[in-house]
């Protein structure tokens, strides 16, 4: 143990591989030193010696693992100072464990383990619900605002030159930004998820290579309690990145503010449904909270082959609700990558309307990264991509038969050619050893559209401008 946190404390502190990320009960974020975390030195001490290794897993990195996920339980043992046993099982053996172990136990999954954490019951308070206690249905725990809350007002606010660039002129209304890295991150999960039990989700781990360096990202679903006090996991998908592309809209206008150093924007649920239907996508108040929720539960844990890039990092940093326990304010604070990304100018100009009108995942996704990545579109300078790449950086389902993952692709660039974002598509096929039954690759290469081009020089205008005065 003393040997990983010696590791984790000599990372870079301008990356967040040496926080911890947890989620108060206010839905916020609280990050503590990893070297000087309680919860972590108690799991060191509830695992004990008998804990189950992966092929390759160090007890170090599990145990911080377990830390990670298992935030709130270790908040509980903490702060009521309880016994705690934990028992690893088998997927088939969770409810006869569960029953087994009596009202003051709960199932948790880690990463496709399944385990049960019992708080056995104190002599003096034989009857004392514990668990009730960490599923939330306590009032005096609900009403309690945790220490580490904060309220809008309690930040510190500024509003420094990079985010002043960051802004958008009044002829760019129908432009927001792409964010480096960020944007490129496949931290959405396409389509329905199958769930264990009808609760559980599986961490999602995840390959990809952006400006040629390879990156593994791991994401881990948000928790989200229904109205019975169940946990029910979810992953942003189609309608959260809708979500935060308006929200990040919203703070390239008038909204943006830098909170305690961390970028962030204002704005009320009205304004932000009112950005999504003039933009084709209608949701109700309860659908845009559902989606805040996740974004600010959703864990991702991201890594660079290089070790250059270590962090584990919401979407959302902090929510906070207008009227939600005396907060007075609706505000967002964005990712630790998108600060950086704002501070140092490595964002590009792209046109919103136009990504925000697909019908198509890949179409969107596929508009952002040629806005971001080919700075030299011209008529003669093309732009080369692989559906293997595709399907690995967007985060895709690769289909037994690829023939189908290049079916959705060639719609998308259908919907791009009526957008006037591509001009024309040339298909080259990679086929196996029989090619009529065996679909190996294919690469695309585009032709931009005259618009498109205008575009991208506007964008490259724009940002050497920015580049200038940082």
């Amino acid at each position: 143990m003393e040997e990983a946190l010696k590791l984790m404390d000599q990372l870079p502190k301008s990356q967040s591989a040496a926080f911890y990320i947890s989620t108060d009960q206010e839905g916020g974020t609280v990050i503590e030193e990893l070297t000087n975390n309680k919860k972590l030195k108690l799991m060191n001490q509830i695992v004990g010696e008998s804990i189950k290794l992966r092929e390759g897993e160090s007890r170090e990195s599990k145990i911080y693992r377990l830390t990670v996920t298992f935030s709130d339980l270790l908040e509980l043992a903490l702060d009521q100072n309880l016994e705690v046993i934990l028992t690893q099982v088998k997927g088939d053996e969770l409810a006869k464990t569960k029953a087994e172990q009596g009202a003051n136990s709960v199932c948790v999954m880690d990463e496709g383990e399944f385990y049960v954490w019992t708080f056995p019951d104190d002599p003096n308070q034989p009857n004392q619900p514990k668990v009730r206690a960490f599923n939330l249905t306590s009032k005096k725990r609900q009403s309690r605002k945790p220490k580490d809350k904060k309220m809008f007002m309690e930040f510190q606010q500024g509003s420094p030159v990079q985010l002043s660039l960051f802004r958008l002129l009044e002829k760019e209304k129908d432009y927001s930004h792409t964010i480096e890295l960020y944007d490129f991150i496949p931290k959405y999960v396409w389509g329905k998820s199958n769930r264990i039990e009808g609760k559980f989700l599986d961490p999602i781990p995840r390959e990809f290579v952006c400006k040629g360096v390879p990156y593994k990202v791991t994401l881990m679903p948000a928790k989200i309690q229904t109205e019975s006090g169940d946990y029910i996991d979810y992953f942003p998908g189609k309608r959260e990145e809708l979500v935060e592309d308006a929200l990040r809209k919203l703070m390239s206008e008038a909204h943006g503010v830098f909170l305690d150093d961390a970028v962030g924007t204002t704005f009320t649920l009205y304004q932000l449904q009112t950005e999504l239907k003039n933009r084709g996508h209608s949701y109700s108040y309860d659908q845009l909270k559902d989606a805040l929720e996740i974004l600010a539960k959703t864990d991702i844990e991201l890594e660079s082959e290089d070790q250059e890039t270590k962090i584990i990092f919401r979407p959302i940093e902090t929510l906070g609700l207008s009227g939600k326990d005396g907060e007075t304010q609706t505000f967002v604070r964005f990712s630790p990558l998108v600060t950086q990304s704002i501070k140092k100018g490595s964002y590009r100009l792209i046109n919103y309307d136009k990504v925000m009108s697909y019908k198509t995942v890949i179409a969107r996704q596929l508009h952002k990264r040629m806005s971001h990545f080919y700075t030299q579109a011209s008529l003669t300078e093309k732009y080369h991509i692989l559906l293997s790449t595709i399907i690995r950086d967007f985060g895709l389902t690769r289909y037994a038969q690829l023939r189908n993952n290049l079916l959705e692709v060639e719609k998308a660039v259908e919907e791009m050619k009526e957008k006037n974002v591509v001009l024309n598509c040339v298909t080259d096929r990679v086929f196996g050893v029989n090619p009529k039954t065996k679909l190996l690759d294919t690469k695309f290469t585009f032709q931009p559209h005259p618009y498109f081009i205008d575009e991208i020089k506007k964008a490259n205008s724009k940002f050497n401008r920015i580049k200038e005065q940082l």
